[in-house]
């Protein structure tokens, strides 16, 4: 195969990656803005009540729901995205033992399918490098999404 197209065909699905994650967080935003019910009310709880209406504005302004929706949902993505990454660092081991029991249920060719034929033949060489290899994977995106956070997030 060229790897040209591969690179190609592995761009598509990054790109569709990408675009159906800010998709959703944009829903995610726009949905709990159009929920019913003061957001200031949703933040401070009911000290609200005993503040006076300067108080109110002040509060409004320091969490900028003065601003306009698109830097609202800016300043939102910036403060979701290390979350993101990181629950989608978290969901690789998922992935991979989801993938091992579908290769399994209907045989597919694949890791799980290897992973379970040199456990069944007790080839433990085999059996240890493919466990190393899904525990280094593993490891590999946690750290990823560790230096993504750091490099965006000047927090963590």
């Amino acid at each position: 195969m060229n790897i040209w197209k591969l690179a190609g065909y592995f761009g598509k699905k990054l790109l569709l990656f990408f675009a159906s994650i800010l998709l959703l967080s944009a829903a995610v935003f726009f949905i709990s803005r159009l929920a019913p019910g003061d957001p200031l009310v949703s933040y401070y709880g009911e000290r609200v009540e005993k503040m006076s209406p300067a108080q109110r504005e002040w509060a409004g302004r320091r969490l900028g729901l003065d601003q306009p929706l698109a830097v609202q949902y800016a300043c939102w993505l910036r403060n979701a995205a290390p979350a993101y990454v990181s629950m989608l660092a978290l969901a690789v081991p998922h992935m991979l033992g989801g993938t091992y029991i579908v290769e399994m249920v209907f045989s597919y060719p694949g890791l799980g399918t290897l992973s379970y034929e040199s456990a069944r033949y007790q080839d433990y060489n085999l059996l240890m490098l493919l466990c190393i290899l899904t525990g280094t994977a593993v490891i590999l995106c946690s750290m990823a999404a560790q230096i993504i956070n750091e490099k965006t997030d000047g927090r963590i």
